[in-house]
């Protein structure tokens, strides 16, 4: 029986040999944690459980909800570090801008209707406010493609675990990707669940430790054959 605790130290490690400057902080202790989530519940109420259920990544540090909340959760703490693992490499690998950019677009575009606040000094800068269509929940193929790889983590650790992956599991993903905890980045159900059958096959077959971002799943791989975690 694999221990939590040595699992999550084990990812910890990892992260910290692989990732520069890495390291874990606590969202209940960091003001602009706090303020985000307070975005999100009441201002743009769209994730409502960021500061309580969503760990999130700012390369190169990872955000649990609580010190607390991480040790009295090692098994889900190990693979949530394991799915964000994921991104953190990528963002090294990417270039931290143009993954950023990648993650945000289409949204970030909107940033772009600020420009209409200088029509003060020449008038034709209004037009800068179309920009502003930008904001709504357009689906994002960027955004889409680099969480695909992520839940594929999410998917590969209990494959690895288990030998199989639970319809409930897929399910939970497909929610991620199609309701608003993502400001629904791809709300197209049918197509997304397709996307993620293609993911699982290529845990299946091996071919993921082989692809353009395979070095994080063998990572992960090797820390759950280490603890006596892979199911044989």
């Amino acid at each position: 029986m694999a221990n939590p605790q040595q699992l999550l130290q084990g990812m910890i490690g990892v992260c910290s040999r692989n990732i520069p400057n890495f390291n874990i902080q606590y969202k209940d202790e960091h003001f602009s944690q706090k303020l985000l989530g307070f975005i999100l519940r009441w201002v743009l109420p769209f994730n409502r459980a960021f500061m309580s259920k969503y760990t999130t990544t700012f390369y190169p540090h990872v955000y649990f909800p609580s010190h607390s909340w991480m040790m009295e959760n090692p098994m889900r703490a190990f693979k949530i570090l394991a799915h964000e693992y994921v991104h953190l490499w990528e963002e090294k690998e990417r270039g931290r801008w143009a993954y950023k950019l990648a993650y945000a677009s289409p949204q970030v575009f909107a940033a772009l209707s600020l420009l209409a606040f200088f029509a003060f000094l020449w008038t034709p800068m209004l037009w800068a406010l179309v920009f502003f269509v930008f904001a709504l929940p357009w689906p994002s193929i960027g955004r889409r493609n680099i969480e695909r790889r992520g839940y594929l983590m999410s998917f590969a650790v209990n494959y690895w675990r288990y030998g199989s992956v639970m319809q409930e599991q897929i399910d939970h993903v497909l929610d991620q990707f199609t309701k608003s905890y993502y400001y629904f980045m791809w709300p197209l159900r049918k197509w997304m669940l397709k996307l993620l059958w293609k993911d699982i096959q290529t845990l299946k077959d091996k071919t993921i430790f082989v692809s353009r971002y395979g070095a994080p799943y063998m990572h992960v791989h090797e820390v759950l054959i280490t603890n006596g975690a892979v199911n044989k």
